[in-house]
């Protein structure tokens, strides 16, 4: 506390901030604590990907990402291969498969839990729409003997994160969009390693370069291979670190 209230005066003095702008500022950080968009800042002033890249930094294995504020526990179980997307789910199918590995010994990790969630084609998670089943989009299965995992689902598409509110407001007045490229969550886990949070992203999205939370990164961008049918594939392969490795922090 005593850093962060030297660079609040020190920041105070260099901005010459007047009465006027001191109750502006505490009346948008009331504004956003009463529409409860306080993360919905830290991600969108690039504070949540600071933070999380400290969190894991010296760590081996697939980069992390923030969790983000619509992750569901306790997640239906799919078969493996399974499907993700309900039948009539609207949308262009994706079939997502990889490996589970130790990202020491590269060995397969037989009975990795791969727990997966996205928005739909309209940019809706379910816990934002009551509309949809609790559990839409959103499920968990397990790696097999080889580590492998394969589940169909729809292509995730971008959209745009709460912006009719206080944080909306700031994005505008300082002329950025509230976009997000096309995603998928994923929260990897197995036995003896430190559990991992990320995304996948799709090449070719034209947000990728100015995602509003700044959260891609290269090496969680994948490839899309057309397929027969209009159907989709991509590889997205995840190493977890072992619980020796003392830089990776459990998220």
């Amino acid at each position: 506390m005593p850093r962060v209230v030297e660079v609040l005066l020190d920041l105070a003095i260099e901005l010459e901030l007047t009465n006027d702008e001191l109750l502006g500022l505490a009346g948008f950080l009331t504004e956003v604590g009463r529409a409860d968009e306080f993360m919905l800042l830290s991600d969108v002033l690039g504070l949540s990907r600071v933070v999380d890249d400290q969190t894991h930094a010296g760590a081996t294995g697939t980069d992390s990402a923030v969790l983000g504020p619509f992750y569901r526990p306790d997640a239906p179980w799919l078969d493996n291969p399974g499907r993700l997307a309900a039948p009539a789910e609207p949308g262009q199918l994706l079939i997502v498969r990889g490996r589970i590995t130790d990202a020491a010994s590269g060995a397969p990790l037989s009975g990795a839990v791969v727990d997966l969630w996205q928005s739909n084609t309209a940019g809706d998670y379910s816990n934002e729409n009551a509309a949809l089943d609790p559990f839409n989009l959103r499920g968990r299965l397990r790696a097999d003997r080889d580590g492998r995992y394969e589940v169909e689902t729809v292509a995730p598409v971008p959209y745009q994160v709460k912006h009719d509110g206080p944080v909306g407001r700031l994005l505008l007045a300082l002329g950025r969009h509230a976009w997000r490229p096309a995603h998928l969550h994923y929260r990897v886990s197995a036995s003896g390693h430190w559990p991992l949070t990320t995304m996948a992203y799709f090449e070719g999205d034209p947000y990728l370069e100015t995602d509003t939370i700044n959260g891609v990164k290269p090496a969680l961008v994948l490839h899309l291979e057309p397929g027969p049918g209009g159907v989709s594939t991509a590889t997205f392969d995840v190493a977890l670190a072992p619980e020796s490795d003392p830089a990776r922090m459990p998220s």
